[in-house]
């Protein structure tokens, strides 16, 4: 679809004239990006509107998602009515200048003419245009990520903004600036995720960001959960690690702050790493596997909601800062295998009453 300098900027002055003034400061564009979520359902992130305004550098063109969001803040349908409309007013401007010249010359026959075919052009370039716009975007909304000899496909349904994820083997992965690869393309407007069966592990920071996802569901398949893979899915409430789940690397769930449960199905892993759950502000209810060796330091850090754990059996360390901040932690099981309790594991948990 066209995305031309003049059409840009046409679009950037009206989401700068609805919202009041030029943004320059980061409290500025957090208000922005509030104001965009509040009038369309659909979040833009900070980084996003500062590369869109020149804030930050930006060597690529913004997404067709991105620009439709912005269009139905400033009262148009998506991107591509914005377009239609955009081009429908400039036709209009010209078939306005020629009326004038043939009126002056009483050239009403040809007037008439001109001006059937001007809006029988503009009606064909507004559905044209519609077109585009649906193809380009059954284009961007599928795609392929590869890793070493394993490829895994993708595709969102744009009615639910529900991706799919298929294929067999691992997933690749990513840096957390990676916001134009793949689905993270669309980070802003995902609501849910399936990972189909085959798949065997979520790369780092595959979903980094994806403020908006609720609902996940993993396949029995998946081994792995890399460092950062959920981390700051603002929206998701619940969480359940498959049967075959083996290593759950360094902040995976860390940041989801709405996250009230996590069930592990797994009694294969050993090891909790450090931050996996830090600053989970709602985390109220989790079950533990029972192949538990270790937890890692700060691994429930800030966690404020949680009231009772139950460590269990097998758990030998339980590391650095693991608890620090759960201020709401009444009630704490240490398993008999316990070896270890290191410095200030549950500092901060003033309301704390530990059972062995």
């Amino acid at each position: 679809m066209e995305k031309s300098v003049e059409h840009l900027d046409k679009l950037k002055t009206e989401v700068l004239r609805c919202y009041g003034k030029e943004p320059w400061s980061q409290t500025d564009f957090e208000e922005l990006s509030a104001s965009i979520e509040q009038q369309t359902g659909s979040r833009l992130s900070v980084y996003t509107l500062r590369r869109l305004f020149g804030n930050v550098e930006n060597n690529g063109n913004p997404a067709i998602n991105t620009l439709s969001i912005m269009a139905r803040y400033v009262g148009y349908a998506g991107w591509g009515n914005f377009l239609s409309q955009t081009q429908t007013h400039q036709v209009e401007e010209k078939e306005v200048a020629q009326k004038t010249r043939n009126a002056s010359r009483k050239w009403t026959k040809s007037l008439s003419y001109v001006a059937a075919i001007v809006i029988f052009l503009g009606v064909g370039l507004w559905f044209f245009s519609r077109q585009a716009e649906q193809t380009s975007s059954r284009e961007l909304l599928s795609g392929i990520v590869v890793q070493g000899g394993d490829t895994l496909t993708w595709i969102i349904d744009e009615a639910s903004w529900t991706l799919t994820i298929g294929g067999k083997g691992s997933m690749r992965d990513f840096l957390i600036d990676d916001v134009a690869e793949a689905w993270l393309v669309y980070r802003d407007s995902l609501r849910r995720v399936i990972v189909n069966e085959g798949v065997t592990s979520i790369g780092n920071n595959a979903f980094y960001y994806c403020s908006n996802i609720k609902d996940v569901t993993l396949p029995e398949s998946l081994v792995s959960i890399g460092s950062g893979a959920f981390k700051e899915c603002l929206r998701l409430n619940n969480m359940v690690v498959p049967s075959g789940v083996k290593i759950i690397r360094f902040e995976a769930f860390a940041c989801c702050y709405r996250l009230r449960t996590c069930v592990f199905l797994s009694d294969s892993i050993m090891w909790l790493d450090r931050n996996v759950f830090a600053h989970c502000h709602n985390l109220t209810n989790i079950m533990l596997p029972p192949s538990l060796l270790k937890i890692g330091g700060h691994c429930f850090d800030n966690c404020r909601s949680l009231e009772e754990i139950v460590i269990p059996e097998g758990v030998r360390v339980i590391s650095d800062y693991t608890f620090q901040g759960c201020t709401a932690l009444r009630h704490v099981t240490l398993p008999s295998t316990l070896e270890r309790i290191d410095e200030s594991a549950f500092e901060d948990c003033d309301n704390l009453n530990l059972k062995y």
